[in-house]
């Protein structure tokens, strides 16, 4: 598992602001605290809440909004949607999710960040 804390700016249709962010191989998910998202972005209720299994593998957490938001990191801007948290333990959580969808790798020795740029090419 790897976790590397860096900041990046996150920018939704209100606002821009540098967040601290962890990345996290260890999270299935996504996720941005409630007090940034508001002011970044608007906030839109999901069709169905969707439930989340903590670590513990006992605890849950339901998310029922999520926000779009572009996320500067390593000079590229990367478009995700989170899931919006009332009370975080980080203003961000970048996990598998978002790694995946862009490639993103970690080396948590070196605490860098990297961005596959085939990733980068969008096909529709």
């Amino acid at each position: 598992m790897g976790l590397i804390i860096k900041n990046y700016t996150v920018t939704g249709d209100k606002d821009s602001a540098t967040v601290q962010a962890l990345l996290d191989t260890g999270a299935g998910a996504s996720f941005l605290r409630r007090d940034i998202a508001e002011r970044v972005g608007t906030i839109a209720p999901i069709a169905q809440p969707q439930r989340f299994t903590m670590a513990d593998g006992k605890e849950t957490l339901t998310v029922d909004e999520t926000v779009n938001l572009n996320v500067t990191m390593e000079g590229v801007s990367l478009f995700f949607t989170f899931p919006v948290i009332e009370e975080l333990g980080e203003e961000m959580i970048i996990g598998a999710d978002m790694m995946q969808r862009w490639k993103i790798r970690l080396d948590p020795e070196q605490e860098a960040v990297s961005i596959d740029p085939l990733a980068l090419r969008l096909r529709v």
